[in-house]
């Protein structure tokens, strides 16, 4: 074909058509991905009112040391903090700027998890009418808070997969609007 000779119709009406068919793509991913973030959103408010509500129970009721005091208290802020990220609270988000993205509030399900799954084991001494017995105890597990740090994680992972989904989405999305200034006039599709 000779330079300034005008591209075949066919070959510009297939392009156009794999444009469109690309671009009707993106829509509904997009829509997708707006119901996926909403889920996530809703997981985030579920799994932080769950992490507040059960960690203020467990330092109400069960801890006996400091250090569980503490455990809980800081899973208990945790899942306020995360609640109010999810709500879309700014006072929050500007202070913790990672709290903004879905990847930053899977990073801190995922820190909650681990936290949720070390406080799980509760050690109470055996004690005798003559005192402690050396090292015996019995342990005891925390089922709502195995439960918790399962939530935990799949809220994490969950987020971080809309994260990704969201970041190759917008990645096509841009390579398709340079694609689609198509090619320059006299130029033949090959």
């Amino acid at each position: 074909m000779k330079e300034g000779a005008a591209s075949p119709p066919i070959a510009v009406a297939a392009a156009v058509g794999q444009d469109a068919a690309l671009a009707g793509g993106i829509a509904l991913e997009q829509q997708r991905s707006t119901k996926s973030k909403r889920a996530a959103r809703v997981f985030d408010l579920i799994v932080g009112v769950s992490l507040a509500a059960a960690a203020g129970h467990s330092i109400a009721a069960e801890t006996n040391t400091l250090l569980e005091s503490t455990t809980f208290l800081l899973l208990s802020l945790t899942g306020v903090v995360l609640f109010l990220a999810a709500c879309g609270l700014s006072s929050i988000r500007s202070r913790a700027e990672f709290l903004d993205h879905k990847a930053g509030r899977a990073g801190l399900s995922f820190v909650a998890a681990l936290l949720c799954a070390a406080a799980a084991p509760q050690q109470i001494p055996v004690c005798t009418s003559y005192g402690y017995v050396g090292s015996a105890v019995v342990t005891n597990v925390r089922w709502p808070m195995i439960a918790l740090a399962t939530a935990l994680l799949a809220n994490g992972l969950y987020n971080a997969r809309v994260s990704a989904r969201a970041s190759e989405l917008k990645k096509l999305a841009q390579q398709t609007r340079g694609s689609q200034s198509g090619p320059a006039k006299g130029v033949p599709l090959v």
